[in-house]
């Protein structure tokens, strides 16, 4: 399974409806399943990435797409 990471703005542009899709959170990003999207993946615009992939999965955890929290420190 492969998803697509494209600008909110450009998804929009060509017509998807992102109401509903995951966005970074300051939302000028989006991803969405390869399949749904696969017409525009040949756009310099459009990253594609494996599932299973360690650099997708960094990016949905990473600061720009997950919120952080502080988790108390234990002794």
């Amino acid at each position: 399974m492969k998803f697509a990471i494209m600008f909110a703005e450009y998804a929009e542009s060509v017509g998807f409806d992102i109401t509903h899709w995951r966005k970074s959170l300051d939302g000028n990003k989006a991803i969405a399943h390869y399949d749904y999207a696969a017409f525009l993946c040949e756009d310099s615009e459009i990253d594609v990435y494996d599932f299973r992939d360690p650099e997708l999965l960094a990016i949905l955890a990473s600061s720009e797409w997950t919120e952080q929290v502080d988790t108390p420190e234990t002794t």
